[in-house]
């Protein structure tokens, strides 16, 4: 066999073209995964967010859901007047001493504990002193909001108020323990309270904002609840910066903190 039997001048290689829709298809699914990446990079903290993706929640029902507190109490009275002599009394012991009236009877609260343990304790170290003490369990039923007149966002914004409540019972119960264990000073809590009041004047003008896009009796009764606290903390900065009764002036106004609430809970789901 010679060489030029082994030439292949004669074979012609084929070469098959490859369609460029296909070609066209895959740039595409790269660049769309390219600018799934820079958006998870970048935005995916806000998108947790529930104002940041308001369409995510169309139809969604937004809910707090039941808890509780206990409160230790110091007897239950008929009347007012009864109620705040007794309340005098217990005030000396470094007791809250706040009169809560539920169902036309008048209760002494001494302070209010996120747990029913250290309500127990407490009644335990108290039990000895002539008042007839129990430990009230305070129910906070599941909290729903809805309106015809708000957008999803803002009936969201709405429970996230009521929600900061949460954070504010948990701030002054906290300074009133560490008071209580000597961990912090009367001008340190004073200056904390003042940060706080500044919070709830900045939740105060949200709600302003969502009640004149519409006025609901929703996001009036929770405006109405902030102002309160407003005013019960300014009167407690006032009372510890004199600090003759921290101790006292501190489970009082944990105590308002809890009842406020309470109150807020029972009006909206009346409404």
């Amino acid at each position: 066999m010679s060489k030029n039997d082994l030439r292949y001048s004669d074979t012609k290689l084929i070469k098959t073209k490859k369609p460029k829709s296909k070609k066209h298809g895959l740039f595409v699914f790269c660049l769309l995964c390219v600018l799934l990446v820079i958006f998870f990079a970048t935005g995916l903290g806000d998108a947790l967010k529930v104002n940041s993706f308001p369409f995510l929640f169309k139809g969604e029902t937004l809910s707090i859901s039941e808890h509780n507190y206990y409160a230790v109490l110091m007897g239950e009275y008929q009347t007012k007047s009864e109620a705040q002599g007794v309340a005098s009394g217990v005030s000396v012991l470094g007791a809250g001493a706040y009169v809560w009236e539920v169902n036309n009877k008048f209760l002494v609260v001494g302070n209010v504990y996120k747990t029913k343990s250290d309500a127990e304790a407490v009644l335990k170290n108290i039990s000895g002193n002539n008042y007839n003490v129990s430990v009230m369990e305070i129910k906070y039923n599941k909290l729903t909001i809805k309106s015809d007149k708000l957008e999803d966002e803002q009936e969201a914004e709405l429970l996230n108020a009521v929600k900061f409540l949460d954070d504010l019972y948990n701030s002054v119960y906290d300074y009133s323990i560490k008071f209580d264990k000597s961990e912090i000073v009367a001008t340190v809590v004073s200056s904390e309270l003042n940060t706080i009041k500044g919070e709830l004047k900045v939740w105060a003008s949200k709600l302003d904002a969502i009640n004149s896009y519409a006025v609901t009796n929703q996001g009036l009764a929770i405006k109405n609840t902030f102002l309160t606290l407003i005013e019960e903390l300014d009167a407690c900065v006032l009372k510890v910066i004199n600090g003759t009764s921290v101790n006292k002036d501190l489970k009082y106004l944990v105590t308002s903190v809890a009842v406020e609430k309470y109150n807020l809970y029972n009006n909206l789901k009346t409404l």
